[in-house]
């Protein structure tokens, strides 16, 4: 996702009381896949939570994975959570486990069909940081 690095580095390097993680469906194979073209954006994640994860029974758009990524990185309120999403079924369980969510579809996407996120924005590098409380250079 085009910004993902920059927004990941700033959140680390301006807000290092943040915790950082990854809750996809993907498969912990290809997450590792991922992991070695993409090491860097990977680097600052505290926690990474795959669709295959043992403790996970249900997948998006169940709210498992975010509450499962969320109690590892030791948040007990998921109204301190910001998900990032670029998939409908993601935007539905990150708000089924009310958390806040900031929709990033793919612009050949209804826009209408993500009108249940906090926020929606065309790309990460659009992403206001202090409408979220969050410092930045």
């Amino acid at each position: 996702m085009p910004g993902a690095l920059q927004l990941i580095q700033s959140i680390k390097k301006n807000n290092p009381e943040i915790k950082q993680g990854i809750a996809t469906s993907s498969k912990s194979a290809a997450v590792a896949a991922k992991k070695q073209h993409h090491n860097a954006l990977f680097a600052d994640m505290d926690v990474v939570v795959c669709g295959d994860d043992p403790e996970l029974e249900r997948g998006k758009p169940d709210p498992q994975i975010y509450q499962l990524a969320m109690r590892r990185l030791g948040v007990t309120d998921p109204a301190l959570c910001l998900v990032f999403e670029d998939a409908l079924s993601g935007v539905q369980a990150g708000k089924a486990a009310q958390m806040h969510v900031v929709a990033v579809p793919d612009s050949r996407m209804d826009l209408e069909q993500f009108a249940i996120a906090d926020q929606t924005i065309a790309s990460l590098k659009l992403f206001d940081y202090t409408r979220w409380g969050i410092k930045t250079d």
